[in-house]
């Protein structure tokens, strides 16, 4: 997590704002992937699974590699 949300808050946690962006470099350094929590609608409306998984890493060293064409920085 890069910060805090100021706008957006969790009472559960004293009202800290929600985790917001994600640091590319340091998920591509550590090899640690976030975590998302996702659900899946169903094709008349609803809720009809949910689960945990990790983003793809392949997400992360396309947009890096993107960053790096578009900017010229590593």
């Amino acid at each position: 997590t890069h910060g805090e949300n100021s706008t957006y808050r969790i009472p559960l946690f004293s009202f800290r704002g929600t985790p917001t962006g994600i640091d590319a470099r340091k998920v591509l350094d550590t090899g640690v992937l976030p975590v998302m929590d996702v659900g899946l609608a169903g094709r008349d409306g609803g809720q009809i699974g949910a689960g945990v998984i990790r983003a793809p890493r392949e997400c992360f060293a396309d947009a890096m590699a993107e960053h790096a064409r578009r900017f010229g920085r590593p």
